[in-house]
Parts: C-alpha cells; sequence; structure tokens
C-alpha cells in the first residue's frame, strides 16, 4: 500500500511538470506566429531548451520505468498484488505478481469479474461480494482475509483491501486494491491454535499440577488437577495467594524458604515437600519448576508439582524390607552375591568373604573368578553342572553344598543358593542373586551322626549275629544231643553188619583169587563203601563222645609223615613238604592230631579230583620265612615231594601246619557254615569231619583257621602250642 501512494505521488509531480510543458509550448506557439522574426533569432536558444526538454521528459520515463520494475520486485518479494476494476465496463486489471498467487499465465487477460468466484471458497466469495458494493456506494475501504482456491484446486488464504476510485464529480468509477498471499501465516496461526489446543488439553489432563506462580501477586493459574489432588479449587487459590505456602509441612517450609530466597530468573529447581490436602492427609509433591523475569522487578514461576505419595510410601516400604533383609542376613549370618552371568561382574557382601576369613579389601578385585579359585575344583565342577541345569529352565532354583578354602588353609563347607531373577532379550541369564550359609558345623555334626549311626548299626548287626548264631548253635546243640543220644545204639547195630560184610569181602577174595575182573572191582567197591560207612560211624562217635586228650611232646615232623602213610595221596597229585629242620616239638594227642591232618589231606586230595598240587608245610607263628603262606600262591618252584629245608627263628609259642591244595575252592556262603555240624558239599558223607577235627584240634589248647578262593584253591591251618621246654 505504500509503495502504491509513493507511485501515485510520483504520478502527481510527473503529470503536473508535463502540463507545465504543454502551457510553454502552447505560450511559445502563440508568441511564434506573433514573433517569427524575434522567434527566428532565439530559435537557435529554443531549439536547445526543446532538446533539454526532450531529455527532462526520457528521464522521467525512466524513472517511471525504474519505480514500475521496483514495484513489481517489491510485489513479487512480498506475495503482494495490485488490481483495478473499471466499473463501467466490468473489467479487471491484475498486476502480474496477482497472475502468479492466483496461479494464472500473466501473458493472458486476468478471467472476469463474473470468474471471480471460483477462486475462492463460497464461504469467502460471500464476504468479498458484500464487501465490494458495499465499499462502492459509500466509498468506505475494506480489508478482508479470504480462503482462496486455485486452478489445481489447492487452499489458500489471501489479505485483500479495496478502496473506490471517484472522478473529478466524486462519483465511483472503479475500485482498486490490493492482495497479499497469506497462506503461510494462516497456517502457522492454525499450528500454533492446534499446539495451543494440545497443549491445553495435556494441562486439563495431565497428572501433574500445571501452575504460574508471581513472586507479587501469587498464584496466577493452577490446571485442574490441583482440585483432584488437594481439594481446592483453582479459583478458591486465586483468591488466597499464600494457602498454598500454608499447606506446606511446617518441617518442609524452611528448606522451601531457603530456596525461595535465592530464587533467580532463568534458575531451575528441583524439590520435595509435603502438602496438606482439604482431607487433612499429607501428600508429597516433586516440584519442578523454572523462573522468568517480565519486569518491575516481578518473576513468574511456572513449574509442574506431581504427587509423588505413592514413590514415597513405596521407597519408604523398600527401605524398610531392606533393613529387615540386612537384619535377617546379619541374623543368620549369611554372605549375599549378585553376579551378572554375562558379564562375570559379581558383588559380595562382608560376610561372604568373611565365611572363609576374608575381608572385601583383601579379595579385590571381585568377580566370578574370585569364588573359582576359592572352590573345591570337585565340587565346582558339580556347581557348574548345576548352574547350567538352571539356566536351561531344568531346576527352577540353584542349590549345592560345596567347599571353599579357608584363609587358615582349612576347608569349609557353604550351602550355595541361588536363582536368576532377569534374562537378556533371547533369553540368555542376566542377573542372579543368592547366598552363602557356612554349614561346617553342620556338616560336622552330620559325620559325628554318620558316624554313630554307623557305629549303631555295626553293634546291631553284630547283635543280631551273635543272636542268630546263639539262636543256631542252641538248634544245632539239641540235634547234637538227640544224636549223641542214637549214637551209641546206632553204631553197635550198625557195626556189626558192616564186620560181616567186611569179613565176608575178605574171605571171597581169599577163596576166589582168579575171580573175574569185573567181581573183583565190585568187592573192592564194596569194601571202600564199608570204609567209609566205619568213618562216618567213626567220626559221629568222636563228635558225641567226650574224649580225653593223652597230650604229649611230639615232632611235628613224624606227625605229618605218619599221616602221609596213612592217607596217601593219589599218583595224580604232586605231594611237596615244606619242614623246618628245626621246628620245636609240640604238646598235643599224637592220634588225634594224626585224625585231623588226615581228614584235612582227604578233603584235599577229593577236592583236587584227577590231578593238582598238594603242599604241607609247618611254620612257628611270628617266623621269618622265604615265601609267604597265601591262598593265591603256588608252592615254591624247584620244590618235590621231598622237604623243603629252610632257617626260622622262633619267636613265640605256636606252631603252624598248612595244608593247601589247588583244587576248586570253596564260596564266601560255604565258608560261614564250614565248621558246623552235619554241614557237607560233598555228594556222600553227614558233614561232621571238619567239625570234629575243630573239636580235637581245640581240645589240644589251639586252633584252625581256612583261607579259600573258588578256582583256585583252600589253605587249612593248624595252630598247636609249642612244648615249653622246648621253647
Amino acid at each position: 500500500f505504500v509503495v502504491l501512494l509513493l507511485l501515485l505521488a510520483f504520478l502527481v509531480i510527473v503529470t503536473r511538470r508535463l502540463n507545465i510543458s504543454r502551457l510553454a509550448l502552447s505560450r511559445f506557439n502563440a508568441d511564434l506566429e506573433t514573433q517569427v522574426q524575434e522567434r527566428t533569432i532565439a530559435l537557435g536558444q529554443t531549439n536547445r531548451d526543446l532538446e533539454l526538454e526532450i531529455s527532462e521528459r526520457k528521464q522521467s520515463e525512466e524513472l517511471l520505468r525504474e519505480s514500475k520494475e521496483y514495484l513489481i520486485e517489491a510485489q513479487g518479494i512480498s506475495h503482494l498484488g495490485s488490481w483495478r476494476l473499471d466499473v463501467a465496463s466490468n473489467q479487471v486489471v491484475w498486476s502480474d505478481e496477482l497472475y502468479r498467487m492466483y496461479g494464472f499465465d500473466p501473458a493472458l487477460p486476468p478471467p472476469p469479474y463474473t470468474e471471480h468466484q471460483k477462486l475462492f471458497t463460497p464461504e469467502s466469495w460471500d464476504r468479498l461480494s458484500a464487501a465490494l458494493p458495499h465499499t462502492q456506494e459509500t466509498g468506505i475501504p475494506y480489508e478482508l482475509e479470504l480462503e482462496t482456491v486455485q486452478k489445481d484446486g489447492a487452499r489458500g488464504w489471501m489479505w485483500v483491501r479495496g478502496e473506490a476510485v471517484v472522478d473529478a464529480s466524486g462519483a465511483t468509477v472503479g475500485l482498486r486494491g490490493v492482495a497479499q498471499d497469506i497462506t503461510e501465516r494462516k497456517q502457522a496461526e492454525d499450528a500454533l491454535r492446534a499446539s495451543e489446543d494440545r497443549y491445553r488439553r495435556l494441562v486439563e489432563n495431565a497428572p501433574d499440577i500445571v501452575y504460574t506462580f508471581s513472586n507479587q501477586r501469587g498464584g496466577i493459574y493452577y490446571s485442574p488437577r490441583v482440585e483432584q489432588l488437594l481439594g481446592y479449587s483453582a479459583e478458591h487459590l486465586y483468591a488466597h495467594p499464600l494457602l498454598w505456602n500454608e499447606s506446606i509441612h511446617p518441617e518442609d517450609r524452611p528448606r522451601i524458604a531457603d530456596i525461595l530466597r535465592e530464587f533467580e530468573a532463568g534458575k531451575f529447581f528441583d524439590i520435595e515437600y509435603r502438602i496438606q490436602d482439604t482431607r487433612g492427609n499429607w501428600l508429597w509433591l516433586s516440584d519442578r519448576s523454572i523462573g522468568r523475569d517480565i519486569g518491575d522487578g516481578e518473576v513468574l514461576v511456572e513449574g509442574l508439582a506431581t504427587d509423588i505419595t505413592a514413590r514415597k510410601q513405596a521407597e519408604e516400604g523398600l527401605r524398610e524390607a531392606y533393613w529387615r533383609t540386612e537384619s535377617i542376613i546379619e541374623g543368620t549370618q549369611v554372605g549375599t552375591w549378585e553376579w551378572n552371568v554375562q558379564t562375570g561382574e559379581t558383588v559380595f557382601n562382608e560376610k561372604w568373604a568373611q565365611i572363609i576369613g576374608y575381608t572385601l579389601d583383601e579379595l579385590a578385585p571381585i568377580s566370578i573368578k574370585t569364588w573359582e579359585k576359592f572352590a573345591y575344583p570337585e565340587d565346582l565342577k558339580q556347581s557348574d553342572e548345576l548352574l547350567e541345569r538352571h539356566f536351561a529352565g531344568e531346576l527352577p532354583n540353584y542349590e549345592y553344598e560345596s567347599r571353599m578354602k579357608h584363609k587358615d588353609g582349612r576347608w569349609v563347607w557353604v550351602l550355595d543358593r541361588g536363582r536368576v531373577i532377569t534374562r537378556t532379550n533371547d533369553g540368555k541369564p542376566l542377573m542372579m542373586f543368592g547366598t552363602h550359609q557356612d554349614i561346617t558345623e553342620r556338616k560336622q555334626a552330620q559325620d559325628v551322626i554318620q558316624q554313630l549311626n554307623a557305629t549303631l548299626e555295626q553293634r546291631v548287626e553284630e547283635r543280631t549275629r551273635e543272636l542268630r548264631d546263639a539262636q543256631e548253635k542252641l538248634v544245632q546243640q539239641e540235634k547234637l544231643s538227640v544224636l549223641g543220644q542214637m549214637a551209641g545204639s546206632i553204631s553197635h547195630e550198625l557195626r556189626n553188619p558192616l564186620g560181616v560184610i567186611s569179613n565176608s569181602i575178605y574171605y571171597l577174595k581169599m577163596v576166589q583169587p582168579d575171580a573175574p575182573d569185573k567181581v573183583k572191582e565190585y568187592l573192592d567197591l564194596i569194601q571202600k563203601n564199608v570204609n567209609i560207612s566205619e568213618k562216618i560211624i567213626t567220626d559221629l562217635l568222636e563228635f558225641t563222645r567226650v574224649k580225653s586228650t593223652a597230650r604229649e611232646p611230639v615232632s611235628v615232623s613224624e606227625l605229618i609223615r605218619q599221616t602221609m602213610e596213612r592217607f596217601p595221596a593219589p599218583a595224580s597229585i604232586q605231594v611237596t613238604l615244606d619242614l623246618p629242620a628245626d621246628l620245636p616239638n609240640v604238646y598235643a594227642d599224637p592220634q588225634q592230631v594224626i585224625q585231623v591232618l588226615g581228614n584235612l589231606v582227604l578233603n584235599a586230595c577229593q577236592a583236587m579230583k584227577d590231578e593238582g598240587k598238594l603242599l604241607v608245610r609247618s611254620r612257628v607263628e611270628g617266623s621269618v620265612i622265604s615265601d609267604q603262606l597265601s591262598v593265591n600262591s603256588a608252592p615254591p618252584s624247584g620244590t618235590s615231594q621231598s622237604s623243603v629245608q629252610t632257617e626260622s627263628p622262633i619267636t613265640n609259642h605256636q606252631l603252624l601246619i598248612t595244608v593247601r591244595d589247588t583244587g576248586s575252592g570253596i564260596s564266601p556262603e560255604n565258608m560261614k557254615k564250614l565248621f558246623e555240624p552235619l554241614f557237607t558239599t560233598k555228594p556222600k558223607g553227614i558233614g561232621l569231619g571238619l567239625a570234629v577235627c575243630q573239636n580235637l584240634i581245640e581240645a589240644n589248647g589251639g586252633k584252625i583257621e581256612v583261607e579259600s578262593e573258588v578256582g583256585v584253591g583252600s589253605a587249612f591251618t593248624l595252630y598247636l602250642p609249642i612244648h615249653r621246654s622246648a621253647a
């Protein structure tokens, strides 16, 4: 508009100067007619004046052209177009910028006024249609903001101003005006209104109290949340500017006052304090605000007050829970650990270190390697396996009793418990928490209890065995008692027919020396079975009869020699006698010892069946010998049936006689019953042989022991007292 006024002023000046030129030219023409002569003389001067005038006109035209270019440029820069409407012809003239603003080609004529309706929205066109006639009739200019519609359908906004153009008589002959594109401004205003609306909704619906406070006028603005939270309406707080400060807890007011005294414009502060609502309840607020200096010493404080009562209560609960947890940990004397499984970072409490005799400072730097360093290696392997199972979800918790190396070198027992609390996004274990409890005393008590239990079980087992043996012995004694009552009569009744049979066999062999071999074989068989029967009867009588012993000093070598003569081994069995030359005499009944040795030799030969090795050796108990008796050892190489001479100093008062075979051996089950009366593993016999041997040896002040291994052989050892004079 200002540019247009300047343009009009410039045009007025130019027009005035043109009018002056025309008047001077008319006067010159009149004078030319009357003063030709004078003008002829002055023609040269006049021509020069005319040339000067033409030059000035060209300069004016150039100025006008430049002014027009400046105007066009200014319109382009400011998006300001101009227009002119001739009322009589209803024709419109647009500036180039207005063409561009409406999206038309400046080379074409503007659309007629009747087509202008299409350039605006219906509402805007109605306003413009009402303003134009009003200005035309009254001459009062108009200013409007109109929404436009461009040729491509795009919407925009224009500010337009129009005024009437009148002639000399004051009649309106046209309208003229300017239009400016304000689309960006309107969009910015719309965005600002939308932003303000969003901000208003945000403030009104925010869970926090949004407020503005003046250090001179008190509360200026409070969001609706203030009434929901404190019970005071915003209007009530406006009417009572000091009510907010008066509602702050007395203990917190000095702290607030100190902060306000130091408050400066542009300074931010964040403080927590208590405030009382209309119901008398104390709420915790987190107040975060900033000051803004608005002049004349007034500072506006704008901020947010958040209700943190629940958080404070939770913090108090956490503090109480932490205190309780710490008290429990202190009371139970457990160590705690926190482990980042992915990084190995670990946190222990002081008690964890104390369990193994250290302080945390002594263990620094601390990581999972600290645990691995002090854990018992074998326990660490088992611990890792349990951890992997827990990580995989197989075990809900990790729990293991392990040993750790104490500072003083001993091993202490700890109960290690823990659980994975958090995991990574891909499911890997992240944070694991647990405890260490010193259970050394408990483990020691368990060991004592286990030892006591083992001892008790052993005693119970021994007592049970004693009771069982006593019961079996009692039953056995009852059997033997009955057997003893029957032995005398049975032996008499059996020996008489056996004697007849034996004599008959002898007679038949005498009268039939040339009997067939088959007959002789059967006679030998009958005689053999008669001898077996005789032995059974003899064993039975020996076992049931209390027989006195005729003990005397006797040579062991002689006893063994007589035994081997009376009970010779089959030719298929290799016999070795190991009898040192300096063996002392034993104090025993020679016949009973020979009977026992004979029984042992017969049993050994029967155990070896077709072939084998029989070793008979004698030693003084405690003597140093070159080869030890063992059920697994074979006879020394290089030995034969003849005796092997070795040196053996006498160191005790018992002499050992061992009969060893390489037979089938005796099973562990049968070893327990080997000396029980009536127990036998032979197809023939009544199981009294070894029982009789035991009785006879014990009657001579000795004992009998046996060692055996199935598939290897057996060794029976007699212990006989050495004659004291010989010792």
